[in-house]
């Protein structure tokens, strides 16, 4: 009786002492994640999806407070501070009510590439808005070419949320803001589960660091542009234009939906057909 039951105890399979299980589930190192391209393209319009944000984060107030003269709209502090919180008030109000549907009609990618193509008209509207100020002054029209900058800055930041995967909607619509699920997308780029720290690493450090250049380059663009009369002062949206157009190509490879989640066989047989060392640890 011992015996048959010191066999049995030895013939049943051990889940943890699995070598197989081990090495699938190894965390890759940080050079092995650089260069794995699913986390390259994840990371890198994660990247200038920032940057482009924050360069008109930052070069929005400053043009709503530069005088008439010089192209902008001499806006007091007051009343600029009451029209970026009318962009959050909006912003969180129209997101709530259209984003999830949206991506399950038209699927991540589409948002994605509608929320990058929104850079277009506001820089646009800069000068745009600029010139009517300097004809008509605070006239209607001027109010409602700023109202529509915002709206296209709504639909911009559903690229954030376009991170998403139409499997994730569920899970995150009861969080207050898409902010809490914006790195689903970069999380689903992850070759494993062990990796997601690494991969999502990488992607705080790229955002930190466009973040860190995008204002100072925007703002000392926009300087140099009035103090050396470069297309009369329009020459920063020129550039922030053509730089919007050649970001928004690096968003052209990204595939239709999210990568299959961790622990999906489909997606483990991709990693693995894609990178045989790494899945070999």
């Amino acid at each position: 009786m011992t015996t048959q039951t010191l066999k049995r105890k030895k013939s049943g399979p051990p889940s943890s002492e699995d070598p197989s299980e081990e090495t699938t589930e190894a965390p890759l190192p940080l050079l092995t994640l650089l260069t794995h391209p699913r986390v390259q393209l994840a990371v890198a319009n994660y990247g200038a999806l920032c940057l482009l944000d924050i360069a008109y984060r930052a070069v929005q107030p400053l043009f709503f407070a530069t005088p008439r003269a010089l192209g902008g709209l001499g806006l007091p502090p007051k009343t600029i501070g009451l029209i970026l919180g009318s962009f959050g008030v909006l912003n969180g109000a129209l997101q709530a009510l259209w984003f999830a549907p949206l991506v399950r009609r038209f699927g991540p990618k589409r948002v994605y590439l509608a929320g990058m193509g929104a850079f277009l008209p506001m820089w646009v509207l800069f000068p745009v808005i600029g010139a009517l100020a300097q004809k008509q002054g605070m006239s209607p029209l001027v109010w409602t070419a700023v109202m529509l900058q915002q709206v296209a800055s709504v639909v911009m930041d559903t690229a954030y949320g376009a991170f998403l995967s139409q499997g994730y909607l569920e899970e995150c619509s009861a969080m207050p803001s898409m902010l809490g699920c914006i790195f689903m997308y970069i999380t689903s780029s992850a070759p494993n589960k062990s990796s997601l720290g690494g991969t999502n690493g990488i992607g705080q450090l790229v955002a930190a660091f466009v973040r860190a250049i995008g204002p100072a380059s925007a703002t000392s663009l926009f300087a140099v542009s009035l103090e050396r009369n470069w297309l009369g002062g329009n020459a920063v949206w020129l550039i922030l234009i053509a730089l919007s157009c050649i970001l928004w190509t690096v968003s052209i490879p990204l595939p239709t939906e999210t990568w299959p989640r961790h622990g999906d066989p489909q997606g483990e047989d991709d990693l693995c057909s894609a990178d045989e060392n790494a899945c070999r640890g």
